[in-house]
């Protein structure tokens, strides 16, 4: 049995867990909305791991990063972006397609009303809806999380 002395470092000797953070895609056109998200989540864990982010800043460029990246477990995805509906038809190219159809996708959008996030959800097979109005660090968190829990693909069932 090896005894530690008082000058050996004992978390040295200790084998380390490695717990892989989750893979979160920010996908929008406005720098800020990346900023401020990685600063809300950068210290959070999900069910005991912790995040980190990839950022895309157009639907093409979060296209071409989801087919090169296996390993992204959640998109945040603005609608408004180099066209007025470009992330609408990212999901609908990721859902209708090969390439992720299984990845996790939450829309945050600035485009207010109830009705819209009621129209995107039953249009379109997302995950979650934040509006960027009323999007709190308590929001992101009690939607992220529940659908960070769920790996089984999209949850169809979710409605506003």
């Amino acid at each position: 049995m090896k005894l530690l002395d008082d000058n050996e470092d004992s978390a040295s000797s200790l084998p380390l867990k490695s717990i892989s953070p989750w893979q979160i895609l920010i996908v929008d056109d406005e720098p800020q909305v990346h900023d401020a998200t990685v600063v809300a989540l950068r210290r959070t864990h999900f069910h005991d791991r912790p995040c980190s982010f990839l950022h895309a800043y157009s639907a093409a460029e979060a296209l071409q990063l989801i087919s090169e990246t296996a390993t992204i477990d959640l998109m945040l995805l603005d609608v408004v972006m180099e066209t007025h509906d470009a992330g609408l038809r990212l999901v609908r190219k990721l859902r209708d397609g090969d390439i992720r159809p299984d990845l996790k996708i939450v829309i945050r959008s600035g485009q207010p009303g109830w009705e819209r996030a009621t129209m995107v959800s039953r249009d379109y097979p997302i995950d979650g809806y934040l509006p960027k109005a009323e999007q709190t660090y308590e929001r992101m968190v009690e939607t992220i999380g529940p659908i960070l829990s769920n790996t089984d693909g999209p949850d169809t069932d979710w409605q506003p």
